[in-house]
C-alpha cells in the first residue's frame, strides 16, 4: 500500500511547500522508528517484548499510511475552489477547532456459558490492544495480556486527547488481538509436558551433552517467529456521538479467516467521547455597549459591560459582577440568528441588531458600540459564534469536561516504594557474636549490604575458632 503513495512523496520532495514540512518530518520519523522496531523485534527472545515490538510496528505503519493520505488530501484541496461565508472584511469564516477526549473504553467479551460460568471449554488466552484515530493523530492503548474466559470485558483506563479537531471529524477505534499460542494455559500444559517428554524420551538420562542442546534448540525456534496481530473490530464515531458520560456504541466485527486468533467480541463497546470547542471556555470579545431593553426596567439606553462566550451574549453593570452575580441581560445565539448593521441614529451612530428566532416570531436586540472599530469587532465575533454553533451543535450548548490524559500512569509512577521486611530486621556483624547494641549497624540493613560483604572478605582466611576443632561443633550439636 505504501508504494501507491510514492508519486506523492516524490512530488512533495521536489517542491516542499511550507505547510507540508511537518507531515514530511513525521513520515521520516515514523520510517526510522519502524526500522528500529524491526531490529528490536528480531532481537527479542521472549514473547512479551516481541508483542510490544509488534504493536509498535503496527502503530508506526498506520501512522505512515495516514500521513501519506494527508499529503494527497492537501494536494487535492489546493485544486478545489470552495465558497465559504465571509465577514465584513472579506475573510472566510471557519468554525473554531475543538479538543476531543476519549476515555473509559470497555469492550465486552462474548464467551459461551460452558466457558465463562462452568469454567471449562475454551482455554485460549489473548493479547488485546486498540488503535485510536482522529485525522492524522493516532494513539495506541496499552497491551492487555492473558485475556481468557475468566474476563467479562477488556478495560482500558487511559485517556486520549486530540487537539485542533474539526467539526466533521471521524473517530476510528480499531481492536486488535493475538492468540498466545505459546502460553502454558490450563489446557495446553499437559499437552506441552507430554510433547516435551516424548521429544526427550529417546535421549539417555546420563547424556547431558545431548539433552541440553535439544531443549535450547527448541526454545530458539519458538522465539524466531514474529507475532502478528489481527484486526477483529472497528467503530466509527462522530460529533453526534459526543456526550459528557460514557455511552454504548456499535462495533463492527471484521471477517477473518483465522478465527483462532480472534477474541470473541460483542457488536457493542462503551466509551466516553467528549468534545470541547474553543468557543465554550474562551471569551470571544468583551467590552462596554449601550443596551436598550424593556427588561432592564428603564426606557433609556444603559451602558453595560458585555461578554460573548459559548454562544451567549451576557451583560452586567461592571466586570466584577460577572463572576458573582447573574447577568442582567442574556441573549442566546442560534444557528438561525442574524447580525446586521442599523441605520438608526437616535442613540448613537455605531448600532447593530442581533435577531434570534423565538417560536413563530423573531426577537431583536439593539446594541450601540463606542466606535466604528468596536462595532466591526463585535459583529465579526457574533458572526463567528453563529458559525461555531451551527458547526458544533450540542457541543456548544453544554460544556463537556475533559479528563487529563494518562493521569493514572503518573499516579502509579509517583507512588512511594513499599518498605521491605528486610529493613525491619536487625543484622549483626559477622565478625563476632556479641548481642551488644553497639555491634548492630546504625543504618538500615539494606544500605549496609556492600560494606558488610567487604568486611567479611577482609577477615583472615583462617576459619573461626569453633570450626577449627571438629569436636567443638559436635558438642554444640549435642547440646
Amino acid at each position: 500500500m505504501i508504494e501507491d503513495y510514492l508519486p506523492t512523496l516524490i512530488l512533495i520532495n521536489q517542491r516542499k511547500p511550507c505547510q507540508d514540512y511537518d507531515i514530511q518530518q513525521k513520515i521520516d520519523l515514523e520510517i526510522k522508528m519502524r526500522e528500529g522496531t524491526r531490529k528490536l523485534l528480531a532481537a527479542c527472545k521472549r514473547e512479551v517484548p516481541s508483542l510490544e515490538a509488534a504493536k509498535g510496528l503496527l502503530t508506526s505503519h498506520a501512522r505512515v499510511l495516514t500521513y501519506m493520505a494527508e499529503l494527497q488530501r492537501r494536494k487535492t484541496q489546493e485544486c478545489l475552489d470552495t465558497k465559504t461565508p465571509t465577514i465584513p472584511d472579506g475573510r472566510p469564516i471557519k468554525p473554531c477547532p475543538a479538543r476531543v477526549s476519549v476515555s473509559d473504553i470497555r469492550i465486552p467479551l462474548m464467551w459461551r456459558n460452558a466457558d465463562h460460568i462452568m469454567n471449562k471449554g475454551d482455554h485460549n488466552r489473548y493479547a488485546v490492544f486498540c488503535l485510536l484515530k482522529v485525522g492524522t493523530e493516532i494513539y495506541d492503548t496499552e497491551l492487555k495480556m492473558n485475556v481468557d474466559r475468566t474476563a467479562c470485558d477488556v478495560t482500558f483506563e487511559e485517556v486520549f486527547t486530540f487537539e485542533k479537531v474539526k467539526p466533521d471529524f471521524n473517530f476510528i477505534l480499531e481492536v486488535y488481538s493475538y492468540n498466545l499460542h505459546k502460553d502454558l494455559t490450563i489446557a495446553s500444559t499437559p499437552q506441552k509436558i507430554r510433547r516435551r517428554l516424548n521429544s526427550i524420551g529417546s535421549v539417555k538420562k546420563t547424556d547431558n551433552s545431548i539433552l541440553i542442546p535439544t531443549v535450547c534448540a527448541e526454545e530458539e525456534n519458538t522465539s524466531v517467529e514474529a507475532p502478528k496481530f489481527f484486526l477483529v473490530g472497528r467503530a466509527n464515531l462522530g460529533l453526534s456521538d459526543a456526550n459528557d458520560v460514557a455511552k454504548i456504541h456499535s462495533l463492527k466485527l471484521e471477517d477473518s479467516d483465522d478465527h483462532h486468533n480472534s477474541v470473541p467480541l460483542f457488536n457493542h463497546f462503551c466509551c466516553r467521547l467528549a468534545v470541547q470547542p474553543q468557543t465554550v471556555l474562551q471569551d470571544a470579545v468583551t467590552g462596554h455597549l449601550l443596551v436598550k431593553e424593556k427588561s432592564l426596567g428603564t426606557p433609556d439606553a444603559q451602558q453595560l459591560w458585555c461578554r460573548l462566550r459559548g454562544g451567549r451574549l451576557q451583560c452586567w453593570n461592571s466586570p466584577s459582577e460577572a463572576d458573582c452575580k447573574g447577568a442582567l441581560l442574556s441573549v442566546s445565539l442560534q444557528k438561525e440568528s442574524k447580525v446586521r448593521f442599523s441605520t438608526q441614529t437616535n442613540v448613537g451612530p455605531f448600532q447593530f441588531v442581533v435577531t434570534c428566532p423565538c417560536g413563530d416570531r423573531e426577537s431583536g436586540h439593539v446594541f450601540w458600540a463606542e466606535s466604528h472599530k468596536d462595532q466591526d469587532r463585535w459583529i465579526a465575533a457574533l458572526e463567528q459564534q453563529i458559525v461555531n454553533i451551527g458547526a458544533w451543535k450540542h457541543a456548544c450548548s453544554s460544556v463537556m469536561m475533559l479528563k487529563e490524559p494518562s493521569a493514572f500512569k503518573r499516579r502509579a509512577s509517583l507512588r512511594p516504594r513499599k518498605g521491605s521486611l528486610y529493613d525491619q530486621l536487625t543484622v549483626y556483624s559477622p565478625a563476632g557474636r556479641s548481642n551488644d547494641e553497639n555491634s548492630a549497624p546504625k543504618s538500615p540493613p539494606s544500605a549496609n549490604l556492600r560494606p558488610r560483604l567487604k568486611h567479611s572478605l577482609s577477615v583472615s582466611a583462617s576459619p573461626p575458632p569453633h570450626l577449627q576443632d571438629p569436636l567443638v561443633s559436635l558438642r554444640e550439636t549435642r547440646v
